[in-house]
């Protein structure tokens, strides 16, 4: 028996339009535009609560949880992608503060140093750079767009171990990458991957 042509053509259509509908019913297939934004909210109400539940609650139960990140040491915030929707809904929550959208920031300067004219070569003796004991013991925190820990720079010959007080982590491909000088490394690479290619 010979199928139906038109029965082969209708069997055809469904088979690329269900998916389809499937996808648009399951969230995976969005039509409106995304922006990553870094949310600025009070602290926890509760004790009770932990940040990144107090976070979640942000959310419409309606929505998919976009949340990136959730911040609680530097600042009471989260990093999620939402559309202009999404994004009226978590202004209109008790808690909201402000919502910063995430940009590319260009590079200012690869010699900090010299940009903070803290180099004794560019300097006579003596001034906060000399004063401050170069900064021994001292943890700094920079954001960076990327490290290559075995630069020079990182060398840590001579270099005492880290201060007692450092939480941080080593997060590169390699285990041996951190050392006495370079003592941790982060990757915050969620928002950039999310943006719409």
């Amino acid at each position: 028996m010979a199928p139906n042509s038109s029965n082969y053509f209708l069997f055809i259509i469904i088979s690329f339009i269900c998916p389809l509908l499937l996808l648009t019913s399951a969230g995976t297939l969005t039509l409106t535009p995304t922006k990553t934004y870094i949310i600025h909210v009070a602290p926890p109400p509760s004790l009770l609560l932990t940040s990144e539940t107090w976070h979640l609650s942000f959310f419409p139960n309606s929505y998919p949880t976009s949340l990136l990140y959730s911040y609680k040491h530097a600042a009471s915030a989260f990093a999620a992608r939402l559309t202009d929707d999404e994004l009226a809904v978590v202004k209109a929550k008790p808690g909201f503060l402000r919502a910063d959208a995430d940009f590319i920031v260009p590079l200012a300067t690869t010699h900090t140093p010299e940009f903070l004219g803290l180099s004794t070569w560019h300097r006579p003796a003596g001034g906060l750079w000399n004063d401050s004991d170069f900064g021994r013991g001292v943890i700094v925190a920079v954001l960076d767009t990327g490290v290559l820990p075995n630069h020079p720079s990182f060398n840590a010959s001579g270099m005492p171990p880290p201060p007692a007080k450092w939480k941080g982590k080593c997060e590169f491909n390699v285990s041996d990458a951190c050392n006495n000088k370079l003592i941790g490394a982060r990757a915050f690479l969620q928002g950039i991957q999310a943006r719409p290619k």
